[in-house]
């Protein structure tokens, strides 16, 4: 355990989940000077931790100019501060619920009425690989002028069936336009409609297998073709004019640059991050994006039509669907069924051969 004015460092062994983890309690001092030692002292904790770290509590500052109501405006100068400590450590705010504003003044002024973020709960990329299913629950303040924080966080639970992603990255694969062609080439039946969808459900149970050939276990492909183009150039120093390894050379730079490219296209595109901003690789930055975006992109809970909060995922997912269900075969007030006996429909525009199937 370390300890300074503004914060008590621990380092956890969880014997339930055997795993070791580290926590920080901030208590951010309300001298701005004051608060710069505790960000350096932040930076300096994060060259040294490589295992899963949360730190939370009240920080006494913003990270974002619209993290203030009331009062005057929040200045650059008074963010930069804890912004850029927690992009040098590497840090990031977890999925939170419950109240955004978390410090209050309660002043009955309304020129001086003034809400403020000033607490929160940030994590390492370590800690959202263990603990992919942990979040923040602000709590209102009651008689207090900050919100009580509380962080849940349990091991990675199995991952759910993915929906079907199309990776822009493929289009770039020789195979991948003659495959779409056997398939457009089918014939289906059905309204130009239905045609266009069966043969995308056609095409996409051709690309998975496709997809799990080509571009499955990138980082061992990485590896593998790294590993390979090492030796062949180890080999080129024994024979610098052997024709033979020339080509191999060639074609292992080949294969090494499309396993690279594919696995950067990939994550830029999980990450949702525009390549002519950050450049075709920057590998590392692109996968602390991706788990970010995917801690954020999650429901935490579902309250139900009697008013019962639900947070474990399976009875969210029971919730979901019994709701549907029902749904389904519900009538709804708002019908535009009825009147359509008089709606005319012209399909002249249709092709003759669509015709028949109407």
């Amino acid at each position: 355990m370390m300890k300074h004015k503004q914060a008590v460092h621990l380092e956890v062994t969880d014997l339930d989940l055997n795993v070791n983890y580290y926590l920080t309690c901030i208590y951010g001092s309300n001298a701005y000077q004051e608060r710069k030692e505790l960000w350096a002292l932040i930076k300096n904790w994060s060259t040294n931790i490589a295992k899963p770290w949360a730190l939370f509590g009240d920080f006494n500052a913003c990270k974002e100019l619209s993290e203030k109501e009331g009062g005057t405006l929040l200045q650059p100068r008074e963010v930069r501060d804890l912004c850029n400590c927690l992009i040098e450590a590497n840090l990031f705010d977890i999925q939170a619920t419950g109240c955004y504003l978390t410090w209050s003044n309660r002043s009955e002024d309304i020129n001086r009425r003034t809400f403020k973020k000033l607490d929160r709960c940030v994590v390492n990329d370590e800690w959202v690989t263990a603990f992919d299913q942990s979040f923040a629950n602000f709590i209102p303040q009651l008689v207090s002028d900050h919100s009580a924080i509380v962080v849940h966080w349990k091991a990675c639970l199995q991952n759910s069936v993915k929906p079907f992603k199309f990776f822009n990255h493929w289009t770039s694969h020789v195979e991948i336009a003659s495959l779409v062609e056997q398939t457009w080439a089918e014939r289906v039946l059905g309204n130009p409609m239905m045609r266009v969808t069966s043969k995308l459900k056609i095409l996409k149970n051709k690309v998975k297998p496709w997809n799990k050939l080509h571009f499955s276990n990138l980082k061992d492909k990485i590896s593998e073709a790294k590993h390979n183009l090492e030796r062949i150039q180890l080999e080129i120093q024994a024979r610098p004019l052997d024709l033979l390894l020339a080509g191999l050379e060639k074609k292992a730079m080949k294969d090494y640059r499309e396993v690279i490219e594919a696995e950067a296209a990939s994550l830029r595109q999980k990450a949702k991050v525009d390549k002519s901003q950050h450049g075709d690789q920057n590998t590392a930055y692109f996968h602390r994006i991706v788990k970010a975006w995917f801690s954020r992109n999650r429901i935490l809970s579902l309250t139900t039509e009697s008013g019962i909060l639900l947070t474990e995922e399976n009875d969210m997912a029971r919730e979901a669907v019994g709701y549907f269900v029902n749904l389904v075969g519900t009538r709804s007030d708002n019908c535009y069924g009825e009147g359509l006996e008089n709606f005319s429909f012209d399909f002249t525009s249709l092709l003759p051969e669509d015709s028949e199937f109407l």
